[in-house]
């Protein structure tokens, strides 16, 4: 890590815990310190910000298998929890919120969001994350974003409501 950090001139660092472990606090805490105190030694000029993992698809075989969970709402209520509770106790500048975002998509009439029930899909997936990235990071509007080279089809109207989604959410 300390490595990593003193590569570059970074601007912004992010922390995510795996998925697997990212609704379990206990699981943030081992390490999360010493993370922190890396990059405000060997980075002092960067940020630090949380990116929120989402949950895994209800339907996966994963949400039982791993998390016990019954439902991907389910996970995501301590997967939210973990998330908040890291980004207040390590004073981040800023949350990447994905798995909200995620959540908020399921409410919409959208694509496959997930290519395996807990990876994003090569296209809508990761369409919404990366321009939540994008947005989150750049501080950018979305509106002027044509970016059109997926690795799978993604549909205008898809295109559309990851925009209005991704406004609605940062709205708050």
């Amino acid at each position: 890590i300390k490595d990593a950090l003193l590569s570059d001139n970074w601007d912004i660092v992010t922390l995510q815990q795996g998925s697997y472990e990212s609704f379990l606090y206990e699981k943030f805490t081992p390490y999360l310190s010493t993370l922190v105190n890396a990059i405000k030694t060997y980075a002092k000029n960067a940020k630090i910000y949380v990116h929120q993992t989402w949950a895994y698809e209800t339907d996966s075989e994963r949400i039982k298998a791993v998390t016990n969970y019954n439902s991907s709402a389910e996970m995501f209520k301590d997967v939210k929890y973990c998330y908040d509770k890291m980004k207040e106790d390590i004073s981040a500048d800023g949350l990447i919120n994905s798995g909200e975002l995620i959540e908020l998509l399921k409410t919409y009439d959208t694509a496959n969001l997930y290519r395996d029930g807990f990876h994003m899909s090569l296209g809508l997936g990761r369409y919404a994350t990366a321009l939540l990235w994008y947005t989150i990071l750049s501080g950018k509007g979305i509106d002027g974003v044509t970016f059109s080279a997926f690795d799978e089809p993604v549909s205008l109207e898809d295109i559309k409501t990851v925009k209005t989604a991704i406004t609605n959410l940062l709205k708050g």
